[in-house]
């Protein structure tokens, strides 16, 4: 396997890794809103509710581990992209197997070193 392929199989594999905690940040986030809204429901106030939460946190953490996520999807992207141009593929087969444009396989493409 050559060094394209590695990277590729290692951002993969950073991908889905990352899943199971994302999986979790997502659980806390979904029980926290059926709590507030259980809470707003039984009469207590929104921002009541909300601080009763923790809320504030839980956004913050939910948004970095999102971000995370988009990260390192964009390289698992980064890395296939890389890998299908040096194996002779076009950019537009490249943007046809993603199911993006071709023309955002061609910005990406700008970031790596093959095109």
């Amino acid at each position: 396997m050559d060094d394209r392929a590695k990277q590729y199989v290692r951002s993969a594999r950073s991908v889905v890794e990352y899943v199971d905690e994302l999986v979790e940040t997502l659980r806390r986030f979904r029980q926290a809103v059926k709590t507030q809204a259980m809470r707003i429901e039984s009469g207590t106030s929104a921002v009541d509710a909300l601080e009763s939460v923790n809320a504030s946190t839980i956004r913050q953490e939910l948004a970095d581990a999102l971000g995370h996520f988009e990260a390192l999807r964009y390289q698992m992207r980064l890395a296939f992209i890389a890998l299908a141009l040096e194996e002779g593929s076009s950019q537009g087969d490249v943007a046809r197997a993603l199911g993006v444009s071709r023309q955002l396989v061609s910005r990406i493409a700008g970031d790596i070193d093959v095109v």
